[in-house]
């Protein structure tokens, strides 16, 4: 009979590390990211008022508007519009999410 140990300690508490708040950070910027790429500009006051906000339960929201840019309401949910619906199919369409966990495991075991 042949016996193998494997010692997961060092993967498990990258898991750990991952997990939680950090993740949840990670994947909030890498919507945000894809948000600022595809949102209407004419000014570019929208565009900047684009932010992660903390939540209750280490949650995060992508959000975007402010007292410069308080007509992302109507840019967003306007049907036919330029900019319709354009936070939701970031979120779906969000490029590099996986890239961005697996660029911030790397970091965490230091490669």
């Amino acid at each position: 009979m042949i016996e193998v140990k494997v010692d997961t300690s060092e993967l498990d508490a990258l898991i750990a590390r991952l997990e939680g708040e950090e993740l949840v950070e990670v994947l909030a910027e890498t919507v945000l990211e894809e948000a600022k790429r595809t949102v209407p500009v004419d000014t570019g006051a929208l565009k900047r008022s684009g932010r992660v906000e903390a939540r209750p339960n280490n949650a995060r929201a992508v959000v975007f508007g402010d007292r410069r840019a308080n007509y992302a309401g109507p840019v967003h949910f306007t049907p036919g519009g330029r900019g319709f619906d354009w936070l939701r199919r970031a979120a779906m369409n969000a490029h590099g999410v996986q890239a961005a966990v697996a660029k911030r495991a790397r970091q965490l075991i230091g490669r």
